[in-house]
């Protein structure tokens, strides 16, 4: 999650801004459509993974289709001879059921009277809610456990325990080695060969601390690549595909391994779209003044959900060791 000061200067970059204003949200507190689609723009326009594949729900349930090719499908044709032996692509649906969430956010009078931009604060305090609530449905969608006691973390199940519960994900353990291009490589060997076909597209998606270890790797290198690596900050490869780094990945996990210790993390390789988010365009945004609080009251409800659309495209690297 950002800190107040990332957020504070977030609104500084936004007040100009003024395509998302109270006056077009306090109405009725629902949105509408227009209004609705700036609101989900503002949420996912700074975070990694959530806008990768955001689906715009009209309903808290809707099923997304899928086609699935397992086998072979072409064949040898012969001559004036009837094909009787026709294939069928496998059709799957992934299904999204979205749960609500509430983000109420206080302002006392005294801030609005001592703010600079006097009326205007109420502006951004709502461009703020959208930022504050995309970088929390990124945390949820990441690390989503209904089983969890985190007040915020228990409404859905996310991305992560997805991969690890399904049994068609395909697991590399490091059992408490780092980072490395070894480790990649068995990654990328692990992946079933039908889906190397879009080898450009793939992606290793990494928490920072695996980023920065195997940005040192290569950076210890006596080469123009580990300079350029420390100098200019480019984004690493693996094999010729980008590691992305995913600031709300977990990296201090417990390593499952005998005699583990330390923090360890999970690498994930896949393909972009395969992070499939649902959020329902019925958003509604409340602003009252409280004049028994004398505080300004927000309050926001948003509904969203999150799958992955074909586990038998990612590959997890598990109990990696993370340099302390």
């Amino acid at each position: 999650m950002k800190t107040q000061e990332e957020l504070n200067k977030m609104a500084e970059e936004i007040a100009m801004n003024k395509s998302l204003q109270t006056t077009n949200l306090s109405s009725g507190g629902l949105l509408n459509p227009a209004q609705a689609d700036a609101f989900i723009t503002y949420m996912f326009e700074l975070t990694t993974l959530t806008k990768l594949r955001l689906i715009r729900m009209t309903s808290p349930k809707q099923d997304i289709d899928k086609i699935g090719v397992g086998t072979r499908l072409l064949r040898k044709a012969t001559e004036m001879t009837t094909v009787t032996d026709s294939t069928t692509f496998t059709l799957g649906k992934v299904q999204l059921v979205t749960q609500k969430m509430v983000l109420p956010w206080d302002i006392s009078r005294d801030t609005y009277k001592a703010n600079i931009e006097r009326s205007g604060v109420a502006d951004t305090v709502q461009r703020l809610m959208a930022i504050q609530a995309g970088n929390d449905i990124e945390d949820l969608a990441i690390n989503g456990d209904t089983l969890s006691a985190d007040n915020l973390l228990v409404a859905n199940d996310g991305w992560l325990k997805i991969m690890k519960a399904s049994s068609s994900t395909h697991q590399v353990m490091a059992s408490g080695s780092g980072i490395s291009k070894l480790f990649f490589s068995k990654m990328i060997k692990a992946l079933p060969a039908k889906f190397k076909t879009r080898r450009s597209e793939l992606r290793f998606y990494v928490p920072p601390r695996l980023a920065q270890d195997y940005v040192d790797t290569l950076s210890d290198r006596q080469t123009d690549l580990g300079d350029t690596l420390i100098q200019e900050g480019v984004r690493a490869l693996a094999f010729g595909i980008p590691v992305v780094e995913v600031a709300l990945m977990p990296q201090t996990e417990t390593g499952t391994y005998p005699g583990a210790s330390g923090d360890h993390a999970t690498a994930i390789l896949t393909f972009p779209e395969n992070f499939v988010t649902g959020v329902l365009e019925d958003i509604v945004v409340y602003h009252w003044f409280n004049s028994r609080k004398d505080a300004h009251e927000f309050t926001m409800y948003v509904e969203a959900d999150f799958a992955v659309e074909e586990t038998d495209a990612v590959v997890l690297g598990e109990d990696l060791r993370v340099r302390s």
